[in-house]
């Protein structure tokens, strides 16, 4: 997926939280249409695509899922990048599409 504009998080686990990380921002330079990943401190997978207000356009993949529960998302803390792969189950026509990303985190302007 091309993410355009967001914010990507990844935490390295310290003793006290396991490995972490989310991803979120919006598609092809419409901030209507919003796009988020995570791999939760509770070792859970999400993601979902999302648009406008009301609109149709409204998928997810992971725990949330209805159907297909084989998303993974993986995260590499010294490329700081968050990658996956799943099925993704469209609440509004509950129809089923394979899909992937990969974004990498860019450090934070100083």
């Amino acid at each position: 997926l091309p993410m355009t504009t967001g914010q990507c998080f990844l935490s390295e686990a310290d003793g006290t939280y396991p490995t972490w990380g989310t991803a979120w921002g919006s598609l092809d330079g419409n901030d209507d249409l919003r796009f988020s990943a995570k791999l939760g401190q509770d070792g859970t997978f999400g993601s979902e695509v999302t648009g406008p207000g009301d609109s149709s356009l409204f998928w997810i993949a992971g725990e949330r899922s209805p159907e297909v529960h084989d998303l993974v998302v993986e995260l590499d803390i010294d490329a700081q990048t968050i990658k996956g792969s799943g099925t993704f189950y469209s609440l509004t026509t509950n129809k089923l599409a394979s899909g992937s990303f990969e974004f990498i985190c860019e450090p934070a302007a100083q």
